[in-house]
């Protein structure tokens, strides 16, 4: 079970870290996180909706990669604990893997886009931990709280 909580708790951090960089820019989000059908690991999806339509590129890539470093944070501790060129050079290199939409969606990400998602990050971390220990026990045990 060890490896399901752990999965389950870098799930949310991802989503929840999207969320975080997509509502500093002013949008409204939607997460979701739901144990995968083999139920050995978890799914989760963050639809963001911008004020003016369409996302700038900018927020656009840096939505994209904000989950991978909010999962990486989660794994080190915090997002101090990470540097912005190294996680560039991490991200570009593949050895922190995006999935195929964030992939898009991050297309042409720059070191600039990393450096804003880790200000972010940094800046509402609490909130991304508080999220991971409010939502794992609703969704390991399959209740939902209205709030």
């Amino acid at each position: 079970m060890a490896n399901a909580n752990q999965d389950l708790s870098l799930t949310i951090a991802h989503v929840v870290g999207q969320g975080v960089v997509a509502i500093s820019a002013g949008c409204e989000i939607h997460l979701a996180v739901n144990p995968h059908p083999g139920g050995k690991s978890f799914d989760g999806g963050c639809w963001v909706r911008h004020p003016s339509g369409d996302l700038p590129d900018s927020l656009r890539r840096s939505i994209a990669v904000a989950g991978e470093l909010a999962s990486l944070a989660f794994e080190r501790g915090a997002p101090e604990e990470i540097e912005p060129l190294e996680a560039f050079d991490k991200l570009q290199s593949g050895e922190l893997g995006l999935s195929a939409s964030d992939a898009q969606m991050a297309e042409g990400f720059t070191l600039a886009d990393v450096a804003f998602v880790l200000d972010v990050l940094c800046d509402r971390w609490p909130i991304i931990t508080d999220e991971v220990v409010r939502m794992s026990p609703v969704i390991l045990n399959n209740t939902h709280r209205i709030h």
